[in-house]
């Protein structure tokens, strides 16, 4: 019988590539063209500028849905741009 070998994790790995990773393996590994389940606009407006107030089935949905991850990116970088200025 074979065995696997079993991966170590990597220790090394620093939080800036972790992030890097999950934002693109979210944004690529769920697609949803047919936009099932996925929530109106406004709520992930809400989800962007007011976390807290957020429905938590939309902070589920973004985890498993890459255009709603994807817009909830866009979101947030607007949101971040208006802060700025």
């Amino acid at each position: 019988m074979r065995t696997k070998k079993k991966q170590k994790a990597n220790p090394e790995i620093s939080e800036e590539e972790f992030l890097c990773s999950a934002k693109s393996y979210l944004s690529t590994d769920f697609p949803n063209p047919q936009r099932v389940g996925c929530p109106p606009e406004a709520q992930l407006n809400t989800l962007a500028e007011r976390p807290r107030n957020a429905d938590p089935a939309v902070r589920q949905h973004i985890t498993c849905c890459s255009p709603c991850f994807k817009r909830y990116m866009e979101l947030l970088t607007d949101l971040r741009g208006r802060k700025a200025v």
